[in-house]
């Protein structure tokens, strides 16, 4: 299980001596739950294996829709959405008792394939594919242009309007469950 983004972090600064971790004071690192995942970053040049080196710092690519999905766009309409919207932000009826009755989704086509860039072990990012906004008759660069562009329409009373697409960009597998974009992307990196 990977952690919950929403979760205070605590940021450790360590150095490496014999492969072990210590804290620049020189003291050893707290004791941390067995199963806890976190992040270590240290410069590629500092991996002596080459070979190591190598796998964590190779770059592939893995598709992850094809041209012509349709995804839904998760939007929340607490304040109302615009009258001339209204019919484009529909209701995900799946029997999903998680989500709120303020939740509503407008749909994007993707247009060309929707590709996952991973780097080294790393949970990977989308790359840009073009994308149709049919309710809003729009055009987008990338999935993360399209939600710019949904939330700025259809949640004008946002401050802003970026989000995290692998958590609110659904899309529906063989078996006609919605899934999130991470559900999919997980999936890709455990090779399922």
């Amino acid at each position: 299980m990977f952690p919950d983004p929403a979760e205070k972090r605590v940021r450790l600064d360590v150095t490496i001596e014999r492969s072990s971790l210590k804290l620049l004071s020189g003291e050893p690192i707290p004791v941390v739950r067995d199963g806890t995942l976190g992040q270590l970053t240290i410069p590629a040049s500092a991996i002596t294996d080459d070979a190591q080196r190598r796998r964590f710092t190779m770059t592939r690519y893995e598709g992850m829709l094809g041209q012509g999905t349709t995804v839904l766009v998760e939007i929340q309409t607490n304040k109302g959405i615009p009258d001339r919207l209204a019919a484009g932000a529909i209701v995900r009826d799946d029997g999903d008792r998680r989500l709120r009755p303020t939740t509503r989704y407008v749909k994007v086509r993707i247009e060309e394939p929707l590709r996952l860039e991973i780097i080294g072990e790393n949970l990977g990012r989308l790359l840009d594919c073009k994308c149709k906004i049919e309710s809003l008759n729009q055009e987008a660069d990338s999935v993360n242009h399209a939600y710019t562009l949904i939330s700025t329409a259809f949640e004008p009373e946002r401050k802003s309007h970026t989000g995290n697409v692998f958590s609110k960009v659904f899309v529906q597998r063989h078996d006609k469950k919605w899934v999130t974009l991470d559900a999919l992307r997980q999936t890709i990196l455990c090779g399922v």
